[in-house]
């Protein structure tokens, strides 16, 4: 691991530093740092560093004790199996996150992070979806992987289990991005689902070291990552409502095709955590996978990264619905 990994880790450990602050840090910004004295003298002399209040008042004990906590980090990581990656990793940090207006300035990985550089489709949706929403979560994802993508989700009960599920189905390579440490899989439920993630050369990211207090801000947060390492973003079921949404406008947002699952309109009045799915249709621009044909073209505008209004060109009247 690189010396300036460490040393932005261990800035990221003082009060009030976000990631938009973090990523303005260059790595030659750090470089000449050899010790806890250096690193206060820099924090001291950024400009950007002093916005900050408590940086002023930053004593040389708070130094220490940020790197002795990212030292006992890297400890548990090495123990067991995790690579840390920060934006200095320039031959391993996956170049879409870059896309992100707040990209991760480092994370956690296990497993094979090879497929974090491949084409993949995020597959995402509410964690209470009907049994047909669990049937075409799988069999979306299954497609998917035999056209040659990773999935992406979070590893969460419900539609992300189904799309990770249905990439194993067909020996692919899924990534979990997890709001939880590595260390500590949440939910625990999946934590035997993870394991076969990564038996199956997939691949676990999470921005948060071991010991990280779980927060409900971590499940938002989350959804960043997923749709910024993707190429598209595929909507299994969601409420009009609901943290999927934050995938989705950011998925909006970066310019990448966000489709979702159409249903009949007795679905959408018999199942409340479906109707997110019309709304995203009809009013919001996205891409509609009726069958196995409008999830090819669908396929085909994200490997071209076309955004959802070209898309619609390449969508014929469809008189049947899932």
């Amino acid at each position: 691991m690189r010396h300036t990994t460490r040393l932005l880790l261990a800035i990221g450990k003082i009060k009030g530093m976000g990631v938009k602050t973090l990523a303005q840090i260059s790595e030659s910004d750090i470089s000449h740092i050899t010790d806890a004295g250096d690193l206060l003298s820099y924090v001291h002399s950024e400009g950007f560093l002093l916005k900050r209040k408590n940086i002023k008042e930053l004593k040389l004990d708070a130094i220490n004790n940020a790197l002795n906590m990212v030292d006992a980090t890297l400890e548990s990581c090495e123990k067991n199996g995790i690579q840390v990656i920060s934006v200095f990793d320039r031959d391993i940090y996956p170049e879409r996150f870059r896309r992100l207006e707040d990209y991760p300035p480092y994370f956690f990985a296990k497993g094979n992070i090879e497929c974090l550089k491949k084409e993949g489709i995020a597959v995402i949706g509410t964690r209470k979806p009907s049994d047909i929403g669990r049937r075409l979560g799988s069999w979306i994802a299954e497609l998917f992987t035999e056209n040659g993508f990773t999935v992406i989700s979070g590893l969460a009960v419900g539609s992300d289990t189904c799309g990770h599920i249905g990439c194993l189905n067909k020996h692919g390579e899924t990534i979990a991005v997890l709001p939880s440490p590595i260390e500590n899989v949440y939910p625990a439920e999946n934590k035997k689902l993870l394991g076969q993630i990564l038996d199956n050369g997939g691949c676990a990211i999470s921005e948060y070291p071991a010991g990280a207090f779980m927060s409900k801000s971590n499940f938002v947060a989350r959804d960043r990552p997923q749709s910024g390492l993707a190429v598209g973003v595929t909507v299994i079921e969601t409420g009009v409502t609901g943290g999927t949404w934050h995938a989705v406008n950011t998925g909006f947002k970066l310019g990448i095709p966000v489709a979702f699952l159409g249903y009949s309109d007795s679905h959408y009045l018999a199942f409340e955590n479906a109707r997110g799915n019309r709304l995203g249709i009809e009013e919001k621009g996205g891409y509609p996978i009726y069958d196995s044909d409008t999830a090819k073209v669908f396929m085909s505008l994200s490997r071209k990264g076309t955004g959802n209004d070209l898309s619609k060109s390449h969508i014929k009247e469809q008189t049947t619905l899932f």
